[in-house]
């Protein structure tokens, strides 16, 4: 009998050990924009940065990219270009949320 009860004791302990794992809403939903000045602050202070990829980023490059975010896809739009990516997410809390892309292959 206590055997029995430390079975169903171990099997509550993992269920209860996913449960913050379930997403429960929509929290990434809503839209996104490139920060131009942020971002450039941050690859400025990276090492190891080529004087082609400056040239490149440090000339209207950021700033430009725009996301729309559903529960399950989200449009990213930049220019003339728009793309449609599905998306799972993974988990959540109040400041991390991590999820996985479906990239097109």
């Amino acid at each position: 009998m206590v055997l029995y009860a430390l079975m169903k004791l171990r099997v509550l302990t993992v269920v209860f050990l996913f449960l913050p794992l379930k997403v429960v809403g929509c929290p990434l939903k809503g839209y996104w924009k490139s920060d131009e000045e942020r971002t450039l602050a941050s690859f400025r202070q990276a090492k190891g940065v080529t004087s082609k990829q400056k040239e490149i980023f440090e000339n209207k490059f950021f700033g430009k990219l725009y996301l729309h975010i559903e529960c399950k896809e989200f449009t990213s739009v930049i220019e003339d270009w728009i793309e449609t990516s599905k998306y799972d997410l993974l988990s959540s809390s109040s400041y991390v949320c991590n999820y996985q892309i479906h990239l097109r292959t």
